[in-house]
């Protein structure tokens, strides 16, 4: 992609750009090195996307940003520990009741 110009720039999770790159796999053009690399890494780590939709849809409403929202479905944490390691890694700036309700749609018990 050398030489292009992004039309857009955001977030998205891994079932995101899975989903994304097999589109792409589909075209007339085959997929470059990279995009082939990120096609397999994807392919491996990725979720139920239906599932990822649903829990972005959720995180969304409570009001954090897009890149703590994709980075907590990538990670997935499974305990308060590894979920305040997340939100610390991006500055987020995350009250009590925002945490909590993070916990409750992860089902975070801790």
């Amino acid at each position: 992609m050398i030489g292009k110009k992004a039309e857009k720039e955001n977030y998205v999770s891994t079932d995101e750009v899975y989903k994304i790159l097999e589109e792409r796999k589909k075209g007339k053009r085959p997929l470059t090195y990279e995009q082939q690399r990120a096609l397999e890494h994807a392919e491996k780590f990725k979720e139920g996307s239906a599932a990822a939709q649903k829990l972005r849809k959720r995180l969304d409403e409570v009001g954090i940003s897009e890149q703590t929202v994709v980075n907590i479905i990538n990670i997935a944490p499974k305990n308060s520990k590894l979920l305040g390691h997340i939100i610390e890694s991006e500055s987020a700036q995350i009250n009590d009741e925002k945490l909590k309700m993070i916990k409750e749609i992860l089902g975070i018990k801790d």
